[in-house]
């Protein structure tokens, strides 16, 4: 669990990084609070964030749902982030580029190609 954790850390390092209006924000400190849930050791409070990540259909949240795809303890929620990720990315692009790279440099480069700073 705590290399699953580190995981994640990436992406909080990447928030911190970028800058947002008031309304972003707002949505960045709820996204920020959904993605700490994906850290949380309760498999419930795990999935409910990932149903919340994917109904939200913010495609910020593609890089921490491939780290729980790839890397959670649970296959049940690996499955679970697996199928967020389509309904996020029904082309599969993140798969493309992330797979086979260093869970950091995956989580900049889907960062980099999926983050709100392109005007989405």
């Amino acid at each position: 669990m705590t290399d699953f954790r580190t995981q994640l850390e990436a992406f909080d390092d990447f928030l911190k990084t970028t800058t947002f209006g008031l309304k972003q924000k707002f949505d960045n400190a709820t996204f920020k609070m959904l993605v700490n849930c994906l850290k949380s050791e309760d498999p419930e409070s795990v999935r409910i964030a990932i149903l919340q990540l994917a109904k939200e259909k913010n495609p910020l949240a593609i890089a921490p749902l491939y780290v729980v795809a790839k890397a959670h303890p649970s296959s049940f929620l690996r499955d679970r982030a697996l199928e967020a990720l389509k309904i996020l990315d029904p082309d599969g692009e993140a798969m493309k580029i992330a797979d086979g790279k260093d869970y950091k440099v995956a989580v900049a480069d889907l960062v980099k190609h999926f983050g709100n700073y392109k005007g989405k």
